[in-house]
């Protein structure tokens, strides 16, 4: 599935003011990504290192990684309840790096996750996944649905040429046709389809459930809870410049406020600095909650005074990765969940080298008909 560039930024700019509202609500957020590469060439690819630090971040921040299925049987009320801080991972068109980037991530921290696929692509030039290695990542564990037939464009309005019985015609091969064919490929029941392109209404929802999906996944960001309607699944789709603090927001948590950090947000650090120190005054968080932890494989300990409100994480060997990310937890006395993140280099190359890496990142076109974001 392809995200509208509109939708895209439209979504990232309602976030604060939509989660402020439901920041503690037990709403649970889907994520939508579609490719992970070394070095992303397409806007709908994620990096390889910010998608090990993007997990990394759901296992240290206390995330509960569900599967799909969870999530539509607790709608269906088939399922009393789901774990706190649910998040559900979602990966959509089968290209070969949900099998070589993907999965050796996901295993390492046990995620589940679900691929929705499109026959059409599947086995089509070095870039797509086949069969066999479809059915392997499904015996692996991954739940693999649907993507329709040839990731058309659904809405009868997209095909003014199709009469009524055309189009109808049409719907059959791209939802019912689509799943027997991955069905008999995997041997296991498709129950869920992914919209192309967000391509989506009221007919199409009819036609879907008529082909026998019991959930649809949209493009639209937002949560998902017991009032949701299944066939209208909302998401949030990872891209090639979704940046961990927007991450946080989707996903609810607060912005922990930080005075005083040394190194600096953003800094580099220092030959003679061994520690990470920050001010956090916050009268309403609960201060035996309060930790810190990087995310990559510097280790660190991790303290803090409530009487000076200093926060210390220190280390004894200066760290090897040239970008090092501090993710800090607190907890409210109400229990709401409050995340800082500070973030600092090594070196002044490796600063712009970053620097440099998030500005191309950002002018990647969303989209084939894209020229830019904006």
């Amino acid at each position: 599935m392809h995200f509208p560039a509109l939708v895209r930024l439209a979504h990232i700019a309602a976030l604060s003011l939509f989660l402020t509202a439901s920041a503690f609500a037990q709403d649970t957020i889907i994520l939508a990504y579609h490719e992970v590469d070394p070095v992303p060439e397409r806007g709908w690819a994620v990096s390889s290192e910010d998608f090990a630090d993007q997990m990394r971040y759901l296992a240290l921040a206390g995330y509960n990684v569900v599967p799909v299925s969870d999530l539509v049987d607790y709608i269906a009320g088939r399922r009393e309840s789901l774990p706190p801080n649910a998040v559900v991972i979602t990966v959509d068109d089968g290209w070969l790096c949900a099998l070589t980037e993907m999965a050796p991530v996901l295993k390492r921290f046990g995620f589940p996750w679900s691929l929705y696929v499109y026959p059409k692509v599947v086995g089509q030039g070095s870039h797509a996944l086949t069969w066999p290695k479809i059915a392997a990542l499904r015996k692996a564990g991954v739940d693999i649905e649907g993507h329709t037939m040839s990731h058309a464009h659904l809405m009868h309005k997209s095909h003014p040429d199709l009469d009524d019985a055309q189009y109808d015609a049409f719907l059959r091969t791209e939802l019912d046709e689509s799943k027997r064919v991955i069905e008999s490929h995997t041997g296991q029941p498709v129950r869920f389809l992914a919209y192309p392109y967000g391509d989506y209404d009221d007919t199409v929802v009819a036609a879907a459930k008529r082909a026998g999906y019991e959930a649809g996944l949209l493009s639209w960001f937002g949560p998902n809870n017991r009032s949701t309607d299944p066939l209208r699944l909302r998401r949030f789709a990872m891209v090639s410049d979704t940046t961990l603090e927007q991450l946080r927001t989707a996903l609810g948590a607060a912005t922990l406020e930080l005075r005083d950090v040394t190194p600096a947000n953003d800094g580099v650090l220092t030959a003679d600095q061994t520690a990470l120190i920050a001010t956090i005054d916050d009268t309403q968080l609960d201060p035996a909650s309060i930790r810190a932890s990087f995310l990559g494989n510097t280790t660190a300990d991790s303290s803090y005074d409530a009487e000076s409100h200093r926060l210390t994480l220190s280390w004894k060997e200066r760290p090897r990765e040239e970008r090092q990310t501090a993710v800090i937890l607190a907890q409210t006395k109400s229990g709401g969940r409050s995340i800082g993140i500070v973030r600092f280099y090594t070196s002044i190359s490796a600063r712009q080298k970053y620097a440099a890496r998030q500005d191309a990142l950002s002018k990647i076109p969303l989209h084939h008909t894209d020229t830019t974001r904006q």
